[in-house]
């Protein structure tokens, strides 16, 4: 029967009878792997897989080694807002670590959430960005673009510099000429000086004075006015006398203050303190000859000055401050500027006139004497008035005191002569007449 097995016994050939089967026996040795078979055809395309999937990012206050496990991120978990609901991780879902390096992540890594494929739950995924490159040729200049629109007209500028003038131009054809004209023209220039004429006949003495004869030649240069007197500070306890050419200013930090003021300035010259009124300026100031340390003030007299000897002393409001208000070390010299009082100086303060040596009398006047003017006396002599005195009976005398010789005029002692006719003189009168010599 096909397929029998057949066993041989002693030459004879017999199909063998099935009997009971057998316990299975152990497993041979693996034999030889056989040939590769043919390639089986190429099965269908499956559906697009994807690598991962971006849902979040940390790094604010989390690092890589702090990433849950099980793939769930608590609300807040990277700081607040980070993120606002909580997330259960899926497997391939992956976060960006925007954070510093740190467990083997770079700042722009990914970490994948892969399960239980990691003990950590989570597998490095590789940095998003590369270093920079470097920096490609720079392409050609492309095509010019079309013009745009025409922008809003700017501001107007600054008018520029004038410019030079430009060259005169040819003049221009004459007009014809106008018609005479009916208003006299302008006075013209006057003429030469014609020669002089003769002599006229001598005409009789006039009654009237003559014109003021031309003035004589300058005198010598008087002293410059003084706009300030001189003194040193003195810092007083209290009000008192500051001593000769001294001046004290009671500050007390008080708008009102008491003013002390030696009759005698710095320069020895007596000052006529008195002449100062309520209401006059008082302004004291650094004098220009030392450095500028003491303070600065103007203040306006409250009260009339009081004599006390050899000082005087009043008080004062002071008005503004011209500079610093400290008070200066005693002897710093000053100058205070006092209407009426500061520049009221004697004629004897200028520094070339000497009336103390020999005090003037009644009618003397300056005279200049060397180098000084002094007192003296000014010496008229009488005119000559004979050829005027040859009427019969008349006579010259003088001087005397005379009435006054107008409705406004007193009478005169000085250089006053009369020359006296009688009744039946040429004159026609019996009145005198007087000449007045110098005044």
């Amino acid at each position: 029967m096909p397929g029998a097995l057949k066993i041989s016994e002693g030459g004879v050939w017999k199909y063998a009878s099935a009997g009971a089967k057998g316990d299975k026996g152990d497993p041979g040795v693996q034999g030889p792997a056989g040939p590769e078979g043919p390639e089986g055809p190429q099965g269908p395309i499956g559906n697009d897989g994807t690598t991962t999937v971006i849902v979040g990012e940390f790094g604010q206050v989390k690092r890589p080694s702090d990433l849950p496990v099980d793939g769930f991120i608590p609300a807040d978990w990277d700081g607040p807002g980070r993120p606002a609901t909580p997330h259960n991780m899926k497997i391939g879902q992956a976060l960006y670590y925007n954070g510093p390096p740190a467990d083997g992540y770079e700042t722009g890594s990914l970490a994948v959430f892969v399960g239980n494929a990691d003990p950590s739950g989570w597998l490095y995924g590789g940095n998003m960005r590369g270093p920079t490159g470097p920096q490609g040729p720079q392409g050609g200049v492309g095509p010019e673009g079309p013009q745009g629109p025409q922008g809003d007209p700017g501001n107007d500028g600054a008018v520029g510099p004038k410019g030079d003038p430009g060259d005169t131009g040819p003049q221009g054809p004459q007009g014809n000429p106008g018609q005479d004209s009916t208003v006299p023209g302008p006075t013209g220039p006057e003429g030469p000086q014609g020669p002089e004429g003769p002599e006229g006949p001598k005409g009789e003495d006039s009654t009237v004075p003559g014109p003021q004869g031309p003035e004589g030649p300058e005198g010598p240069a008087g002293q410059a006015a003084t706009t300030g007197v001189k003194y040193d500070w003195f810092t007083l306890a209290s009000p008192g006398d500051p001593g000769t050419g001294n001046i004290y200013v009671d500050g007390n930090g008080q708008q009102t203050r008491t003013i002390c003021l030696s009759a005698v300035d710095v320069d020895g010259k007596t000052r006529r303190i008195d002449l100062i009124l309520p209401g006059d300026n008082f302004t004291i100031t650094d004098d220009p000859t030392t450095p500028p340390i003491t303070g600065f003030a103007r203040y306006v007299v409250y009260t009339a000055p009081v004599n006390n000897g050899t000082w005087w002393s009043f008080t004062a409001k002071r008005v503004d401050t011209l500079g610093s208000t400290a008070s200066p070390p005693n002897g710093t010299r000053i100058i205070a500027y006092l209407e009426g009082a500061a520049v009221a100086l004697s004629l004897n303060d200028l520094d070339d006139v000497d009336t103390e040596t020999t005090p003037p009398t009644e009618g003397q006047a300056l005279v200049w004497a060397t180098d000084e003017w002094v007192p003296g006396d000014v010496v008229v002599d009488p005119p000559d008035l004979t050829p005027y005195a040859q009427l019969s009976g008349a006579a010259f005398t003088g001087p005397v005191t005379a009435p006054g010789l107008g409705a406004d005029e007193g009478p005169s002692v000085r250089n006053t002569y009369f020359l006296t006719a009688p009744p039946d003189d040429a004159l026609g009168n019996d009145g005198d007449v007087a000449i007045v010599i110098g005044g």
